[in-house]
Formats: C-alpha cells, sequence, structure tokens
C-alpha cells in the first residue's frame, strides 16, 4: 500500500487508451477502406440556409428532428466578424493577464499536451508553433459575440461558450457532445463529416476518457471500424460568418484551415418538447454573449444525475502540492474559483492528477480511479445533495483523512511513487489543475478533439 503522501506527489500525467472493435469479415476490398472518414458508405451535402432561421423554425424543424444545419452569413451580425484580428486582440490591455488553456497535440499520439499561458503569450507564437487555445470565451472578447439568434431565450438552459483559435491545419478525432452545439466561424474554413446517432456507440467510440474514437480519420480501417462501411454520411464546408448546428449526440470530425477563430455554445439537450412561449417570435440578433448566464458543465452534468466520467471541460493551473499531511488542499483544488464541485467533474479531477505520473496504461486502471474517487465522494458529500463545497472539503476530520488515505492508496503502488521520486519530481512541480482566471474551463470532453 502506497504513501498517502507519496500518493500527493504523483498526481500528474494524461495517457489514453486505444481499443477497437474486431470484425471477422474482411472489408479490406470494401469502398473508403484505408482512406479518409467519409469515403465509404455514402456521403450527401448538409441542409444550408440563408442567415439564423426564427427560434420557432429551428427547434421545429431541425432541434426536434435532431437535423445538422449550416446558417449561411449568420455569424456576420457579430461585431466578432469585423474587429478580430491579431492586432485587434492585442490592443486589449486585459490581454496581459487573462489566463488560457493552451493544447498542442503529442506525436504519433491522439492524447494532448495542455499548459496554461496568457492570451498575450499564446498571440506571440501560435502562428510558429502547433499551439492552439480552447478555453471559455475571456470575458473581454464576450460583448463581440452575439448569442445565436436562433437560440436566443431565457427558457434555454445554456451550458459554457468557447472559443476556438488556432493558425489552421488541425484535424479533430471522430467522437460525440453529450450537449446541444452552435458554432460559429469568424476566421479561416472548416470542412466536417458528420452522421447521426443512430449507429451503435459501442463500436465507433472505443476511448473513454474524453469520449472519443481512435479511428484514424485519414486512413479508416474498416476491419477494426466495420460499422462506418455503411454509414450515411453528411458533409459540411463552412466560410467565415458561417454557423453551424450540431445536434445531440452527433458523430462528427473536423478538419480547420488557415487562420481559424470560432465560437460555440454549448446549450443543454431536452428530451421533451420546451415551451418557447416566452421567446420573440423574431429572433433577437444583438445581444452579446456577456449578457447571458452560462449554468457550466458542472451543474451541467449534476443535473442530469450522471455517475460516469462524461464530457468535462479542462482546466489548467500551476500549483502546489499540499504539504501538510491532509487531503484538504488537493481537494480544494478541485473547485479552483467555484463553491462546489459535481460528481463528474470530481471523477475527472482525479483521474486526471493520479494519471499523470502514474503507470496507469490500461481501461481497468481508469475504471477503478473512477470507482475510488466516487468512495471517497460520498465519504466527503456529508450532506447528500451529490456536490461538494468548499464548507465539506474545509471540514474534513482526521478520521475522515485517514480512511481517504486509505482509499485513495488503492490508486498508485509504492513502486509508482518510488519512481516518481526517483525520476527527480518534488512536491514543488507544478501539477494540472484548476486555473487562475476567469475564463478558464475543464477541457477533458475535448481531449483528443482538437476542434468543437
Amino acid at each position: 500500500m502506497a504513501n498517502p503522501f507519496l500518493l500527493r506527489l504523483a498526481f500528474t500525467f494524461y495517457l489514453v487508451i486505444f481499443t477497437s472493435v474486431v470484425s471477422c469479415d474482411d472489408y479490406s476490398d470494401r469502398q473508403g477502406h484505408l482512406k479518409p472518414l467519409g469515403l465509404a458508405g455514402s456521403i450527401s451535402d448538409i441542409e444550408y440556409y440563408g442567415g439564423f432561421p426564427s427560434l420557432q423554425t429551428f427547434f421545429k424543424e431541425y432541434y426536434y428532428k435532431s437535423k445538422p444545419l449550416v446558417m449561411k452569413g449568420a455569424a456576420k451580425l457579430s461585431p466578432a466578424y469585423n474587429l478580430w484580428s491579431d492586432d485587434y486582440f492585442q490592443s486589449i490591455p486585459d490581454i496581459s493577464d487573462s489566463k488560457v488553456a493552451i493544447e498542442q497535440p503529442k506525436d504519433k499520439s491522439l492524447a494532448l499536451n495542455v499548459t496554461s499561458g496568457t492570451f498575450k503569450e499564446f498571440l506571440s507564437r501560435y502562428k510558429t508553433t502547433r499551439e492552439y487555445l480552447v478555453d471559455k470565451v475571456p470575458s473581454f472578447l464576450r460583448k463581440d459575440v452575439y448569442m445565436p439568434a436562433c437560440i436566443s431565450c431565457d427558457a434555454i438552459d445554456y451550458i459554457e461558450d468557447i472559443l476556438w483559435f488556432s493558425n489552421g491545419g488541425t484535424k479533430s478525432t471522430l467522437h460525440t457532445d453529450s450537449m446541444e452545439n452552435l458554432n460559429c466561424l469568424f476566421r479561416g474554413s472548416k470542412d466536417l463529416i458528420l452522421f447521426d446517432k443512430s449507429y451503435p456507440e459501442k463500436d465507433i467510440i472505443d476511448v473513454e476518457l474524453g469520449h472519443y474514437s481512435s479511428v484514424d480519420v485519414d486512413r479508416v480501417d474498416l476491419n477494426k471500424f466495420p460499422v462506418l462501411a455503411d454509414v450515411q454520411y453528411l458533409k459540411a464546408h463552412m466560410e467565415p460568418g458561417d454557423c453551424l448546428y450540431i445536434p445531440y449526440l452527433w458523430y462528427h470530425q473536423v478538419r480547420s484551415f488557415n487562420y481559424n477563430l470560432a465560437v460555440n455554445v454549448w446549450f443543454k439537450h431536452y428530451d421533451q418538447p420546451i415551451n418557447l412561449s416566452s421567446c420573440n417570435s423574431k429572433p433577437n440578433r444583438n445581444v452579446p454573449l456577456d449578457q447571458f448566464q452560462f449554468i457550466g458543465m458542472n451543474n451541467y452534468d449534476a443535473s442530469l444525475g450522471n455517475t460516469e466520467v462524461v464530457e468535462e471541460e479542462y482546466e489548467v493551473r500551476e500549483d502546489e502540492m499540499p504539504q501538510e499531511n491532509s487531503f484538504a488542499d488537493f481537494f480544494l483544488d478541485s473547485l479552483g474559483d467555484k463553491d462546489e464541485i459535481g460528481l463528474d467533474a470530481f471523477i475527472t479531477y482525479m483521474r486526471k492528477e493520479t494519471a499523470r505520473l502514474t503507470s496507469i496504461n490500461d481501461e481497468k486502471r481508469y475504471k477503478e480511479v473512477a470507482k475510488i474517487s466516487s468512495k471517497i465522494f460520498k465519504k466527503l458529500d456529508k450532506n447528500g445533495d451529490n456536490q461538494l463545497s468548499l464548507e465539506e472539503i474545509d471540514n474534513i476530520s482526521s478520521q475522515d483523512d485517514e480512511e481517504i488515505g486509505k482509499m485513495a492508496s488503492n490508486l498508485i503502488t509504492d513502486n509508482d511513487a518510488k519512481q516518481i521520486l526517483k525520476d527527480g519530481k518534488s512536491k514543488d512541480d507544478p501539477i494540472i489543475s484548476k486555473p487562475d482566471g476567469e475564463n478558464q474551463v475543464n477541457n477533458d470532453h475535448l481531449q483528443g478533439h482538437e476542434e468543437l
């Protein structure tokens, strides 16, 4: 059993496990085998619409029918379409202090290196690196982006608004989102391949943490993913000023070209029709994002009552490990700047911190982390409201701390801890945790996505 203190030194690193569905049939001669995604099966164009449809039309014809849509020129209404450029960003004083998550794909892997830096630092180097920014829209830019008019209504629960910023040449994995997604492009272009949620997830989504597929989107092996041989694909192309609706749980894969700037709004999926009577019959086209309330991914997960690690956002901060023989400081980091955290976000936090420096390398270990983290959460959640609060963490008793230490010791072996120390790690090493700054969000569900 590992020393709990050594365990605290070991909470860092991320490793994605690749698994695949193997078929007994030979698909080597099938159309699209070892070709880019979308060349097998059949493919047709997505539907296009000029500008935003009315809110009623959008919900009746697209949302309730789970039907993707490209809205041509709709984003041109937002000031961002004319304003956003490197020169404009450089003119904003706040960029020097605004912390953002900066990502870079690892070579020969779908995993990502995620660091924290200022918006200004990212601007200074993104054109000469493979780095890209994926984070909550900074407060100083939210006035520049209008809420898409077709979803502008106080009856809708908005979850998060995300800024995607790169030098182009990026591609995503094949993945799904557990929310409704409306993405508006302000610079660059995008090509997308989509198909509906009726295809079995178990045959496609094989990477649990991040909820995406390990399929090589440039060279699809139909022997490993035979279901992709007969899919009815949709293709979409976006130019600056276009917006795209991606329905809940639709599979999609994205390629971005040239200097690329986009903002997407995730909003709640409703199984039953919602009452839109309070909404204007004509879309309100000029309300910026800073006039809307976003419930945040953690609260959205809690409202679903989910007990699995689902699509979480990813937050990064450099911090120090607690030096006391107590888990309180460590768990406080999981809150970031929030007053409480739900089970899903807590499990994701524990998985990230456990995996960063240990030898976790199989799906079984990830499941063990989730199971143990759930037990720890239940132990700490004294009022049973499925939220872990600042007060509950502050009041961890010495007895609870000891019991939690015993639970947590099963997450790492003594050999793991000794190897970490042998490699020169210490309590002063930075860890991935929640970042400073108001605009940081968890991005675990974006691991491997790189786009949308």
